[in-house]
């Protein structure tokens, strides 16, 4: 289940670059919803914890704009 999720995430690279960042907001959105609710036996909580912070950290490269700091 968690090969399939990464492959449908990934899946979204051929469409413009706006209306692909909001189709995988979309879908880190369920993912997140979904990874949350499956049991221990079905994917321990140690990948389940890996796999949701890597959801956050891809959000927020997806929303939040390049900061640049200057000296």
């Amino acid at each position: 289940m968690l090969r399939f999720l990464i492959l449908r995430r990934n899946r979204i690279t051929t469409l413009g670059s706006s209306l692909q960042k909001l189709l995988r907001l979309e879908l880190l959105r369920v993912e997140s919803n979904r990874l949350c609710t499956f049991s221990k036996e079905q994917i321990p909580a140690s990948l389940r914890d890996l796999y949701l912070a890597e959801l956050v950290a891809i959000r927020a490269k997806l929303v939040m704009p390049k900061i640049k700091v200057f000296p």
